[in-house]
């Protein structure tokens, strides 16, 4: 079957409920991911290359208000998690090994959280996974003060060498481990390589007559 290249792109759908009386999930963005492959500029043919799914915590604004960070973060087991990597017992400071080694960040900062990174089979082992987390820094980290995941591979099969390719994969972004977590974490701010200096893809190879997502 023939193939021709179409330019990778990432799209972004967040959603918010804005409540009257301030609820803890008010200060939580889902962000919805679609990495789609486009053919043209402009074109309305793409094809879905795989999804993702990450959290906005807007700690400033939770803090600013008067509400809880712990109820916050307690929204669900996986923020919990990030909360209790994060802060201490009180949820008022950052614990103090995380601030040794992100010592420029402050725990009002907002936190973005990435749940999941997750491509079809065929398109794996082309670094396009990486390319797209480095696209959701440039886009969604620059004023987070810190981005938060755990490495570890979706699906089945030998979760060590795949956790481990994952961990070098975030390292060359600057993701480091949370001291005494599961959790890796980068500045918001921090710079990063270029997509040249990585090696990233900015296309890929699909098939000429692709289903239309």
């Amino acid at each position: 079957m023939k193939k021709a290249r179409y330019n990778i792109a990432v799209e972004y759908q967040s959603r918010s409920e804005l409540l009257r009386i301030p609820e803890p999930d008010e200060y939580l963005f889902n962000i919805n991911i679609q990495v789609v492959a486009i053919r043209d500029a402009g074109s309305h043919h793409e094809v879905v290359l795989g999804e993702g799914l990450a959290t906005r915590v807007r700690v400033g604004h939770a803090i600013y208000d008067g509400e809880d960070l712990h109820e916050v973060f307690d929204t669900d087991q996986g923020l919990l998690d990030a909360g209790n990597a994060l802060f201490e017992a009180s949820f008022q400071n950052y614990k103090p090994a995380v601030l040794n080694q992100f010592p420029n960040n402050y725990s009002e900062a907002d936190l973005l959280l990435v749940r999941s990174i997750s491509l079809r089979p065929e398109y794996r082992g082309q670094k396009i996974g990486l390319a797209v987390m480095h696209r959701m820094l440039l886009d969604l980290a620059g004023d987070c003060g810190l981005v938060m995941l755990k490495p570890y591979p979706l699906g089945s099969g030998k979760v060590m060498p795949g956790r481990d390719k994952l961990r070098r994969h975030w390292a060359q972004l600057g993701f480091k481990r949370l001291a005494g977590s599961a959790f890796w974490a980068v500045s918001g701010n921090s710079p990063l390589p270029s997509e040249s200096e990585l090696g990233l893809p900015t296309s890929v190879l699909v098939s000429a007559s692709p289903k239309k997502s």
